[in-house]
């Protein structure tokens, strides 16, 4: 089999990613949706007026070791991507509204205190649909909150288009769901260790970057 027929075959059974199929779950602090009643479906209503999003990235921070000549980089923990959300604006400007007074219960703009981290943080969800409205792939944001709500531009010479708003956010951790039995509920893979035979290697090998 040459590899157009080993392309088509591996695309015919799995299919092409498509960009437009996605859902976005969004949580929301008790202060927001005590302060915004005309939320018609509750949190659901950013959810439907989600317009875009972006799957952001990781990277794994490194810093660098050498015991004798070449320096070895050595895995320190995890930098994670800020995610971008655009919404639809409707004629109440409700999806601004709402990050406006979600931003302004994580500090005071007068007296610049800020509330406690747990009470303005809250999870996101956003999934991978394929063209039957299946979910494929997902990821979890944990503990998120807005740091960017975007400009808005009007024009008295546009007159055909609609108006959005993007808002970016901080997350504290990504969590990838590939739907897979070996998988944690936090999206780790999870190993069985001896303690002894660990901590005997950790003692030996403490920042983990010879071979057994």
């Amino acid at each position: 089999m040459g590899p157009i027929e080993k392309i088509k075959g591996e695309i015919s059974r799995r299919g092409l990613a498509n960009p437009n199929r996605f859902t976005a779950k969004f949580g929301l602090p008790n202060y927001v949706t005590r302060q915004v009643p005309d939320l018609a479906f509750g949190k659901e209503s950013l959810n439907i007026l989600c317009e875009s999003i972006n799957f952001p990235g990781k990277q794994i921070e490194t810093v660098d070791y050498s015991m004798y000549r070449n320096p070895l980089k050595v895995p320190s923990g995890f930098i994670n991507d800020e995610v971008s959300v655009t919404f639809r604006l409707t004629e109440d400007f409700l999806a601004k509204r709402v990050f406006e007074i979600w931003q302004a219960g994580i500090i005071d703009q007068t007296t610049y205190k800020a509330r406690y981290r747990e009470d303005y943080v809250e999870d996101m969800l956003l999934v991978h649909q394929d063209k039957q409205d299946k979910a494929r792939y997902s990821i979890k944001l944990i503990e998120c909150y807005p740091i960017t709500v975007g400009s808005i531009e009007k024009s008295h010479e546009v007159t055909d288009t609609t108006l959005s708003l993007t808002v970016t956010f901080a997350c504290k951790d990504i969590l990838a769901d590939n739907d897979n039995d070996s998988y944690t509920s936090r999206g780790i893979r999870a190993y069985e260790f001896d303690a002894d035979a660990k901590n005997a290697r950790i003692m030996n090998n403490p920042f983990g970057i010879f071979r057994r």
